[in-house]
């Protein structure tokens, strides 16, 4: 390649290069003796998130402010990577996922005494490979930011190293991730046998046409590879596990990241699968995990367990708005906007719990939110708004996402599959609303602790808040602004 070329080439990849120097530029801040290095690193860290998503504005929507009929696609690496106002979009999502979680962690890192360098550094990674998993135009760079996005998500969910419960989680974690890596990389290499290459606009001309049998294997492969990362049923095993077991603020950050990330991915590389077996199956594992999430989440004491359930159960509710093949762009505005919505309720759900765990304590348990609605008001309508959203509740955004979700499977004549999924929607209203039984009907214990202000995470709460405020206020400007045609 020329230098010349290259050097274009890598301009437009300047978010994900800010990215990769604000993780380096992190760990040699951690490396001196300043004693001030922790405030420095954070904030640099920021500018370079700041820098990239001003770079990504840009992208997602410089063709709406041109008033270009047609959204600007620009390719690159001999069109292995794509960057698209939707993949900008994408990435917008999941970086802001990382700077509230960075925000969040500032006290978390120091009262458990883990390396913040390290901890920035491979928050930083796993964001670098989710914007190579979004662009990616060609199935071995698409495997490779998966990876990327993988690995640092092992080491960061078992990084308390001296906790037992975080060290399992991180090895159950690897395991099973290793496991669902491997079958997708042997479905890509199925869909290569028949295509001929890992160019994706190929792999989307043989999903309209193709009749090979190998293909289909290969497809099999693929969407249970997926299945595994986004927690579907019958994929769903670690979840619940590796939620618990991760320190708080990356059980925040992987539980949203990821499945923005994937099913972004999903909605353009499966956009043109009409095949009506492929698609039933579909909507039978998104219903199932919708009532296997939905029901086990009833006897779950513990609130990291019961938000793990929580997101099988909406993984299956967003894949239901895959269902309408006849209407998928219409269908895609839904996925993505319910993506949005759980990204800040579920973020403001678990920041709760960050904001309650101190040095001697962790909270994660219902018993440990007893009476916090009444004592700490604040928090208490943090915990209202999340848990409304999460639940579906109107006039919530999470009631509109729910409704933008069923109104594609309808129109895709899935209607028993959305009576079900309703069904189970309001059982599970008892384990949502449970939460806020025990913070403002239960008595607290006697030996609560007064909870120590903490700037950075009441800040990430706000975020969260405003955010779904203005989702459930003004659905409808919140949708003509994604970048989706």
């Amino acid at each position: 390649m020329e230098l010349s070329k290259l050097l274009a080439n890598t301009q437009l990849l300047m978010p994900e290069v800010l990215l990769f120097l604000g993780g380096f530029v992190v760990l040699l801040i951690e490396l001196t003796q300043w004693k001030q290095k922790r405030d420095l690193a954070t904030a640099m860290l920021l500018l370079f998130f700041g820098l990239a998503m001003l770079l990504l504005v840009a992208q997602a929507y410089g063709s709406f402010m041109l008033n270009e009929s047609e959204l600007v696609a620009v390719s690159a690496f001999d069109n292995a990577y794509l960057i698209t106002p939707f993949a900008a979009l994408g990435k917008i999502v999941v970086l802001v996922a990382g700077i509230l979680t960075v925000l969040a962690s500032l006290r978390y890192v120091e009262i458990h005494q883990v390396s913040l360098g390290e901890y920035m550094f491979f928050i930083t990674t796993s964001l670098l490979g989710m914007f190579v998993f979004l662009s990616a135009n060609d199935f071995l760079v698409l495997f490779l930011g998966l990876e990327l996005i993988s690995f640092p998500t092992y080491i960061l969910t078992g990084i308390k190293v001296k906790q037992e419960k975080s060290c399992e989680a991180g090895l159950k974690y690897l395991v099973m991730g290793a496991f669902s890596s491997a079958l997708l990389l042997f479905g890509i290499a199925l869909v290569y046998g028949a295509v001929g290459t890992t160019h994706l606009e190929a792999f989307d001309q043989a999903l309209a046409k193709t009749q090979s049998s190998t293909f289909y294997l290969g497809l099999v492969f693929l969407l249970v590879g997926f299945g595994f990362k986004l927690s579907l049923f019958p994929f769903h095993a670690w979840t619940p596990d590796v939620y618990e077991g991760a320190p708080t603020p990356i059980t925040a950050f992987m539980s949203v990241t990821m499945k923005v990330a994937v099913f972004m991915v999903f909605i353009r590389l499966f956009a043109g699968l009409s095949q009506s077996v492929f698609v039933e199956s579909l909507a039978v594992i998104a219903l199932l995990s919708i009532i296997f999430g939905n029901f086990y989440g009833l006897v779950q004491e513990n609130v990291k367990r019961l938000l793990a359930y929580s997101a099988i159960a909406h993984a299956g509710y967003i894949m239901l708005g895959f269902l309408d093949v006849a209407h998928r762009s219409e269908a895609a505005y839904g996925m993505v906007f319910y993506l949005i919505n759980y990204t800040f309720m579920n973020m403001a759900a678990l920041f709760v719990l960050v904001y309650l765990t101190s040095k001697d304590k962790y909270c994660e348990t219902l018993s440990d939110l007893k009476g916090l609605g009444r004592r700490e008001p604040w928090l208490g309508f943090v915990m209202i708004v999340a848990v409304f959203s999460l639940s579906g509740l109107p006039p919530t955004p999470g009631f509109l996402a729910k409704f933008y979700v069923f109104k594609a499977a309808l129109q895709g004549g899935y209607v028993v599959t959305v009576v079900l999924a309703l069904i189970s929607t309001l059982i599970s209203l008892y384990y949502y609303l449970k939460i806020l039984i025990v913070m403002y009907m239960e008595e607290e214990t006697a030996t609560t602790e007064k909870i120590p202000h903490s700037v950075g995470i009441a800040l990430t709460m706000a975020i969260a808040v405003a955010a779904l405020l203005y989702l459930g206020i003004f659905p409808s400007h919140a949708l003509s602004l994604l970048p989706i045609r």
